[in-house]
């Protein structure tokens, strides 16, 4: 069972929907759930990014990196696309320019941009409950131990629900989520859907003022067949973290 939702502006880059964290849930024998990260932010706030960056590139460069932003424009540090920051200037001018998208300033020795993902190879084991994929909108309005909690809530009321016949309020964990994230954890529903509503009505052309897109998978382990395989042995498929 995988659940997936996805919340937009108006215009959205395929870097920002490529700009994700991984985050497994793993239930704890006392039931309590934490939440493990396997990725890692492609961004100046890595500082590990930051130095194949500089490396990448004669010290002369200075503005490699201004503003936080990779030639002063662009967030992430490794992307899909924006091959502004990967084309020759030359190549750029006939290519580029006629369409009306000039190549960035102080471009002398591309690519300064890479697609090369990092890759973690993570062991799955009974404890291993679901895995949560988000774009960096959602790591705005809630941290990483908050959002594995309202999964195991999540389950946890629909199968309360599936005994008593009672229809979950939210079409999957994905959409419990984003509920929280926008109309906060506390209050009461009826607070909760107040606060929804308000930054849901704020127009297309405001709404990155508010919000950052927000874009969620949530996946789930089969419980069953990790429980009767040895976790020792039990190797989940390379989990590739966010090329951006």
């Amino acid at each position: 069972m995988n659940s997936t939702a996805s919340l937009k502006k108006e215009k959205t880059d395929i870097t920002d929907d490529l700009f994700h964290q991984l985050f497994p849930g793993v239930v704890n024998p006392n039931g309590s759930v934490i939440a493990r990260q396997l990725s890692r932010a492609h961004c100046v706030d890595n500082t590990d990014e930051v130095q194949r960056i500089r490396a990448s590139h004669p010290t002369s460069e200075i503005h490699v990196l201004r503003g936080g932003r990779l030639l002063g424009e662009l967030y992430p540090l490794r992307a899909f696309g924006d091959v502004r920051f990967k084309w020759p200037l030359d190549l750029q001018k006939v290519v580029l320019e006629p369409l009306g998208s000039p190549a960035p300033p102080n471009l002398f020795t591309p690519p300064y941009l890479t697609v090369s993902p990092e890759v973690f190879y993570h062991k799955l084991t009974a404890n291993d409950k679901f895995l949560v994929l988000a774009t960096d909108g959602l790591w705005e309005w809630l941290d990483p131990d908050t959002v594995v909690r309202l999964v195991l809530l999540d389950i946890q009321e629909r199968k309360l629900g599936e005994k008593s016949h009672k229809k979950p309020i939210d079409e999957n964990c994905a959409t419990h989520i984003i509920r929280h994230a926008l109309g906060g954890v506390s209050g009461g529903e009826s607070k909760q859907y107040e606060r929804l509503i308000d930054i849901l009505q704020v127009p297309p052309g405001r709404a990155r003022n508010y919000r950052d897109d927000i874009s969620i998978i949530v996946i789930h382990f089969n419980e069953k067949y990790l429980q009767e395989t040895d976790s020792s042995a039990v190797s989940a498929e390379p989990m590739e973290m966010q090329a951006n």
